[in-house]
């Protein structure tokens, strides 16, 4: 089977990878920013994807950039599984990763329910798979402090001494 992975050297992308290199008969396909910026190279991935989870995205900055960019992405991987389908007939099972702000009024959290009600429209008219994981919380390896959580944040600032905030 081979799995896409789309975002995987973040934090989330990164656990992903070393947890399926473990399993037999797992091949893993990147998706990174370049290739979200030539459809060419986005359809392959499809093309050449079973399952694609969509781990790619943005958090932090401008908040209406924010959620351009995260919809944006969501259209082109939907764009590109469109077209292979369209060629091929392949349907890939789609995981999209999402998180607890999908429940508030943010634009962080709107993205986070347009995407999931793009990619779940896509899935119910080309008759495929698809999973929204909704994560209360990422913590790990890796995690970078005022970036990824609260945890990063708060160890980084106990590890220099500093009164956490």
């Amino acid at each position: 089977m081979k799995i896409g992975i789309t975002g995987s050297n973040g934090l989330l992308g990164w656990h992903l990878r070393c947890f399926l290199k473990t399993i037999p008969g797992i091949s893993i396909l990147h998706a990174d920013r370049s290739t979200f910026d030539h459809p060419d190279q986005l359809e392959e991935f499809v093309r050449n994807s079973d399952a694609i989870v969509h781990l790619a995205g943005m958090n932090r900055g401008d908040e209406q950039e924010v959620a351009n960019t995260n919809v944006d992405l969501t259209r082109k991987l939907i764009q590109a599984c469109e077209a292979n389908y369209k060629n091929t007939q392949k349907k890939p099972h789609l995981v999209f990763s999402s998180s607890t702000h999908i429940y508030r009024d943010t634009p962080y959290g709107q993205s986070k329910r347009v995407s999931t009600d793009l990619f779940q429209t896509w899935s119910n008219q080309a008759g495929s798979g698809f999973t929204n994981i909704v994560f209360p919380h990422l913590f790990g390896e890796g995690g970078k402090p005022f970036y990824n959580s609260a945890v990063s944040t708060f160890c980084y600032q106990l590890a220099l001494g500093e009164q956490p905030t």
